[in-house]
């Protein structure tokens, strides 16, 4: 059975950066990016990150939103798929995150300012401008339509966990120590 520890983005990074145990077992794993580096070298990755580094999990996912869904409502998971399978025959757990640290360019280019991040985080200050597209969270957390696609793209992944026999657990891990 394929194994994804589902969590959220805070609990999944406080958990590979600090060793956190879970369901009796410590955590020690790295993020791992593959869409960012060519395929033909992931394999060769889950190896070393196993073998080479000792690590039992990565952590995926983040940064997937436009190779998952490429097009507005047209969904493709074979990127994650080939990422969890190559994670399962190395022996290495998965934890996913949520696909919506990046928004992808079609929402930008379609709703523009109805969901882009405006006022004091954007680079001109304090001026109201927009953020430009193509950075990490440059969306706004306060738009209806921004939300709307990332809950979308977030049932689209849970619900393909469901559905390709991995092994969700929905519920955060426990944190030892608590914060």
């Amino acid at each position: 059975m394929k194994a994804i520890l589902g969590c959220t983005p805070l609990l999944a990074a406080a958990a590979v950066a600090g060793g956190v145990v879970v369901h009796d077992r410590l955590v020690l794993g790295v993020d791992y990016y593959p869409e960012q580096w060519p395929l033909e070298r992931m394999v060769e990755d889950m190896r070393s990150i196993k073998e080479d580094l000792g690590a039992n999990t990565i952590r995926v996912g983040e940064f997937m939103w436009s190779a998952l869904e490429p097009f507005d409502g047209t969904f493709n998971f074979t990127l994650l798929d080939l990422i969890v399978d190559n994670a399962e025959a190395a022996g290495l757990n998965v934890m996913l995150g949520t696909p919506t640290a990046t928004m992808p360019a079609w929402l930008a280019t379609d709703h523009g300012a109805e969901v882009l991040r405006q006022g004091p985080d954007s680079p001109e200050g304090y001026v109201g401008a927009f953020a430009g597209f193509g950075g990490r969270r440059q969306y706004s957390f306060c738009s209806d339509i921004y939300r709307a696609y990332a809950s979308r793209i977030t049932a689209a992944v849970a619900d393909r966990c469901d559905s390709n026999s991995y092994r969700a657990d929905k519920s955060p891990p426990p944190l030892y120590p608590p914060f």
